[in-house]
């Protein structure tokens, strides 16, 4: 694979399905979850909150760009609190009234 003027070129894998080689901005934000204060929210914090309830990697990546506003790799408990619900409610499938029942859930057990 080569880059040539800002286009990313094609690779074909072993099976003979052809995929675009790029970073996968996600796994970068899994790395960073490892260096993650106590108490703060992280990819892999919401990818076990969201993923039982139906919600894909692409739309778990997307929360958590949205609330990590720092790119730091990850969302203190405040700041998540304050925007969880109308983040993830904007970035998944899941309803309002299912969100807002699964952060009571999530609070209720931090408590």
């Amino acid at each position: 694979s080569s880059s040539v003027g800002g286009r990313v070129d094609m690779e074909e894998e072993e099976d003979g399905v052809t995929v675009q080689a790029c970073m996968c901005p996600y796994r970068e934000y899994t790395r960073m979850s490892h260096g993650a204060p106590p108490g703060t929210i992280t990819i892999c914090t919401l990818a076990k909150l969201l993923r039982p309830f139906g919600c894909a990697h692409s739309e778990i990546g997307a929360c958590i760009f949205a609330l990590d506003t720092k790119n730091v790799g990850y969302v203190h408990m405040d700041e998540f609190r304050k925007n969880c619900v109308q983040v993830i409610t904007k970035f998944t499938k899941l309803e309002p009234t299912a969100v807002e029942n699964i952060m009571k859930a999530y609070f209720a057990a931090k408590a």
